[in-house]
């Protein structure tokens, strides 16, 4: 750490500092494109989705401006727990009552909090603002499964929530409204976000310690560091939007959940990829009837078989490749800016000011009008859907290395019509990490870190 911090905490952080680890370690609902202003803010969908994913209405009768929001099904905090509606109501109302030193100002204006359903947040608020969606929409999201206690909200009412409807029923306060007391000595920084800190209460990134801060001396950290501190945070392979250069990893340091709670064979943001075959930036009804239409019939892109059931034939669409993209349905990775398509497995670049216009790192251009999709990765080979093009089979090598060990392949296949298999020399080995890289004419169409499960 460059500047010393005193409060690393939801309720009592107040500089850039103090702000900055959490922001990595928390999500909320949208997320602000830094490249625009007041004036032209960019909003983009980030834990919500749907169509619309969030919507407003103002009362002027009752001056009472009403929000609802629709959180993704991907969501989870870093140790396997579901982000729900009243997760996020629990955030809201702790930070407007207990109260938050930086978030109050955004949510000083909220009446209510209602979690109508495990995903969808009904807000209501005093007044009318301009600034109302990115206030509420922005706001920290904390597990209230693990605050809850420390912040003294132990009643959760007829409703079994931590919403408006049993707030009343509690005194808040305790730790959470005690600047003395540690989040992160404690080791409760539990979140959803993209970086790690506690894998679950008391496992952090930093083995034997609950902390994942440690002083300049080497010893265990707390909230409150000197200067040459570190924060040690990981990356969270289980994210909605990890990760364009890993396959889903097998094992994970003790505490953190599997690597997919979706029960999938890659990572939620590769299937969420591979569902969106317009490439616009959001899985739409063209998507969902396309996958329909295909549906037990051959196709080289829809039957994908890292989803694919054991049974079903090879090339064949089937209910495991129905059942992922039906999930990811209405999600999307740069709503509510979506790209043009153009053809299959592109689009035009959704028009995000300053921002990675790329909708998925999983096509790959081999140059000359060839496009390929990197459709995953078993023990036995690389699986390639052809997008458009002719690439030559035999211009295409694979090599997997683990622990020193390289594992080639053999001439690539076509067991399928539009589909390419190359296999391995060697099945690799399920259950281990191989760094995986695909080469086409001698230079590389992806580098990837693979886990293999099938």
């Amino acid at each position: 750490m460059a500047q010393t911090t005193l409060h690393i905490n939801p309720y009592f952080a107040t500089t850039a500092w103090e702000i900055e680890p959490m922001l990595e370690i928390y999500d909320s609902m949208l997320f602000a494109n830094p490249n625009t202003g007041p004036a032209n803010l960019q909003l983009i969908d980030w834990a919500i989705s749907g169509s619309p994913s969030h919507s407003a209405s103002f009362d002027s009768g009752t001056n009472t401006l009403t929000q609802t929001w629709h959180l993704r099904h991907d969501i989870f905090f870093h140790n396997g727990t579901p982000v729900t509606a009243s997760d996020v109501c629990f955030s809201i109302l702790t930070d407007r009552d207990i109260p938050s030193a930086n978030f109050i100002q955004f949510v000083s204006s909220v009446k209510t909090c209602t979690a109508t359903d495990s995903k969808t947040v009904v807000v209501t608020l005093s007044g009318n603002s301009p600034f109302a969606e990115i206030d509420i929409g922005g706001v920290p999201i904390v597990p209230s499964g693990i605050w809850a206690s420390h912040c003294n909200w132990l009643n959760t009412g007829p409703n079994n929530a931590f919403d408006s409807s049993s707030e009343s029923l509690n005194t808040l306060g305790g730790d959470c409204a005690n600047p003395g007391f540690d989040p992160v000595a404690t080791g409760i920084m539990v979140g959803s976000g993209q970086w790690i800190c506690n894998f679950s209460v008391g496992v952090s990134t930093i083995p034997g310690q609950a902390s994942c801060a440690q002083n300049a001396n080497g010893s265990a950290g707390g909230q409150a560091l000197g200067a040459d501190a570190k924060i040690l945070l990981d990356r969270n392979l289980a994210y909605m939007r990890c990760c364009g250069n890993e396959q889903a990893p097998t094992s994970n340091p003790p505490g953190q959940p599997a690597w997919s709670q979706n029960g999938i064979q890659t990572s939620s943001y590769e299937a969420l990829s591979w569902a969106d075959f317009n490439k616009d930036g959001k899985i739409t009804l063209v998507d969902a009837a396309t996958i329909a239409f295909f549906f037990n019939k051959q196709d080289p892109y829809f039957a994908n078989p890292t989803y694919a059931l054991p049974s079903t034939p090879r090339g064949t669409v089937d209910l495991g490749d129905e059942a992922v993209a039906d999930f990811y349905f209405d999600h999307g990775t740069t709503s509510p800016f979506l790209g043009t398509p153009t053809g299959p497995g592109t689009a035009t670049p959704p028009a995000m000011a300053g921002l990675d216009p790329s909708t998925d790192p999983f096509v790959l251009n081999l140059g000359g009008g060839i496009l390929v999709y990197y459709l995953g990765t078993t023990s036995g080979a690389v699986h390639l859907s052809v997008l458009t093009g002719a690439p030559t089979t035999a211009s295409f090598s694979a090599s997997a290395v683990s622990g020193g060990t390289t594992i080639g392949s053999g001439a690539a296949t076509t067991p399928d019509a539009g589909q390419i298999d190359i296999p391995f020399n060697t099945a690799l080995t399920v259950g281990t990490s191989y760094t995986l890289t695909v080469t086409y004419a001698g230079s590389t169409a992806i580098s990837i870190t693979v886990d293999v499960h099938n």
